[in-house]
């Protein structure tokens, strides 16, 4: 459902501390999450799709059109996106379009797919007016609409590229659908899912929602007053979701949720159904957990796991002519999922104290849900001297606090953030732990980003507990390890 695309995409915008090799990684994964959300497009319909690989084919600016019109006294700003690489329709001589419109609302700009894109556009210099809609756009009278003018040499050019080796972002190649699937992958575990995220969730989720709440499709819903639900006919789900054939099986087998949608208990007893309940519990938001174990450089002040050397012995059997870089990558995966596995299974994360457990029962979850949406204390400090994201956080978010800032002002933050040359990444002076982490060898503080490997063991527990002495004699390499250490943990 949409709520676990809001949910991702103001973590990755608020709370995510991970760094990608450019800022414009993040934009793209957002635009990308949100376009699968709202028309269910395949990934290799976005991006170059693993059986198509070398083509560089995907979504270019030449199957954008960017317009504005007149619409009930109001300029009203929309893309039309074009899918030549639709699956069983690459080559064909027509293609399907999809209209977005930019949200009204602007509480709801964080999840435009039409707000991103115009981000991306400032930021290629694709179109050549369209610097006028950060200052006054003005439509004649005598036009219903306009369609902006893209400019020579830019067709081709991908919306969503990859990162080259050095980290900058490619100048012509399109982004792979393997690389955004492992960016898919990891950002739903740094969210918290139990489930692993995929593109096909988002397809999914667009499908279901298509298909209405049923079973009171196309008509007044009962258990949400003053409402009328407008679904659309199965021709038109099946339109936007790229299926074939007079029946409807594909849906059905591959894309129907196998939880049922309906509050049955309600149902039976006659009264109105909780249907935004029974559509969370058949969300992947269902089974969140924000404290569930993240891939290792999720976080900026994480303690690395140090394979041990009867781990990589162990690896060695089964992978006898594997180099040691790839058995250690084996083994910190196979250490995160066994870690992860055994957060999901057991009971002790669901135990609450007394007053939490009464707190819960009187519904009182205030304080959870506002810890939950806070960022942790190193991404305040991220934030800081991060000023393009932390530009682009104060357009969408602040809007409780005080009026929405102009369209352009919010244009030129997401054109900030998705400029192609923009800094690799930043480094935040503060940002180490409060936690004071002691050798007692050295009798002096160790940077707790440094003290598992200080420490010479195979597996560290929580930073600031003591787990075994320094065993390097190496006075040059100890005040190498221990430098500056007095000043960032002050």
């Amino acid at each position: 459902m949409f709520q676990s695309t809001e949910d991702i995409v103001e973590f990755l915008w608020r709370r995510d501390e991970f760094e990608y090799s450019r800022p414009r990684m993040r934009s793209q994964l957002a635009w990308i999450i949100c376009t699968m959300s709202y028309a269910g497009f395949r990934q290799g319909e976005i991006v170059e799709s693993v059986d198509w690989l070398g083509l560089n084919e995907g979504i270019h600016y030449r199957d954008v059109d960017v317009q504005v019109s007149r619409f009930q006294g109001a300029l009203q700003y929309s893309v039309m996106v074009r899918l030549r690489n639709r699956k069983g329709q690459r080559g064909g001589e027509t293609w399907m379009s999809s209209p977005f419109v930019m949200e009204s609302d602007p509480s709801n700009w964080y999840t435009c797919p039409v707000m991103q894109f115009l981000g991306f556009a400032l930021a290629d210099d694709v179109y050549d007016d369209l610097s006028n809609i950060t200052s006054s756009m003005k439509l004649p009278q005598s036009a219903n609409s306009h369609t902006f003018q893209m400019k020579a040499g830019k067709e081709h050019l991908p919306v969503c590229r990859r990162a080259k080796r050095n980290g900058s972002i490619s100048p012509d190649r399109i982004m792979t659908g393997s690389l955004l699937w492992k960016y898919l992958k990891d950002v739903g575990y740094r969210c918290g899912y139990k489930e692993q995220l995929s593109g096909y969730a988002f397809r999914r989720g667009c499908g279901n929602q298509l298909e209405g709440p049923p079973p009171y499709r196309h008509c007044y819903f009962p258990c949400w007053p003053n409402i009328f639900i407008d679904t659309v006919t199965v021709a038109q789900r099946r339109q936007v979701m790229g299926h074939e054939g007079k029946f409807d099986q594909v849906f059905q087998k591959y894309y129907a949720s196998d939880i049922i949608g309906i509050d049955l208990a309600s149902v039976v007893r006659g009264r109105s159904q909780n249907q935004e309940y029974i559509d969370f519990m058949r969300s992947i938001t269902f089974g969140r957990d924000t404290n569930a174990p993240v891939p290792a450089g999720s976080l900026i002040n994480e303690i690395p796991y140090v394979v041990s050397e009867e781990e990589l012995e162990q690896l060695r059997v089964p992978y006898p002519n594997q180099k040691r870089n790839d058995l250690v990558k084996k083994a910190k995966k196979s250490h995160f999922e066994t870690k992860r596995t055994a957060f999901f299974t057991t009971l002790e994360r669901h135990q609450y104290s007394l007053e939490g457990a009464n707190s819960l029962q009187e519904g009182d979850n205030s304080s959870q849900e506002g810890e939950e949406k806070q960022p942790s204390y190193s991404c305040k400090v991220m934030l800081k001297y991060d000023h393009d994201r932390r530009a682009v956080i104060e357009s969408f978010w602040s809007l409780w606090s005080q009026p929405p800032k102009p369209l352009g002002e919010v244009l030129r933050s997401l054109q900030a953030v998705a400029d192609p040359s923009a800094r690799k990444r930043h480094y935040y002076p503060g940002a180490e732990f409060k936690i004071q982490c002691f050798c007692p060898n050295l009798n002096r503080l160790i940077r707790p980003t440094n003290f598992a490997f200080h420490a010479g063991v195979g597996y560290h527990p929580r930073a600031g507990k003591i787990i075994a002495r320094c065993t390097d004699n190496d006075s040059r390499k100890k005040e190498d390890t221990s430098a500056g250490l007095e000043d960032a943990l002050d």
